[in-house]
């Protein structure tokens, strides 16, 4: 990321050229940038500073644990049977239990499509064993 005071003195520099006939395309290529990301920069008279880092710094992703959840894993997880296990083989076993409290990673899911499909459904672990039997696995 580049500091507002370097993007201050670097729009300058293309103001100063473009003031003396030189197209703006080809001001903003020397330095390596393009005119859209000198557009992206001034807001109005004025240069933006950089706000991604801010923006970053707001969001809450909409999967994320609650406190109680996760101090319910936290204690699941530190018990003395489970202590030394990792979350590969916690799941499993509790899921042997009949308890569920978490998945072991975030999941990314496809399209309804890509799920009808038998073949990725197993992959997925979501097909039945006919599922399996059908795509030859």
């Amino acid at each position: 990321m580049i500091e507002l005071a370097q993007r201050t003195e670097v729009v300058t520099w293309i103001d100063e050229c473009c003031g003396s006939g030189a197209r703006l395309s080809q001001a903003c290529e020397v330095l390596g940038l393009t005119a859209r990301t000198l557009q992206r920069w001034r807001q109005g008279d004025q240069v933006r500073a950089d706000a991604r880092a801010q923006a970053g710094a707001q969001r809450v992703p909409a999967n994320r644990l609650s406190e109680h959840e996760r101090q319910l894993i936290l204690e699941v997880a530190n018990r003395a049977e489970l202590a030394e296990c990792p979350p590969s083989q916690i799941v499993p076993a509790l899921a042997d239990q009949g308890l569920y409290i978490a998945s072991k990673w975030p999941r990314k899911t496809a399209g309804c499509a890509a799920l009808s499909c038998p073949l990725l459904r197993w992959r997925w672990g979501g097909a039945s064993q006919t599922s399996r039997a059908e795509s030859g696995r």
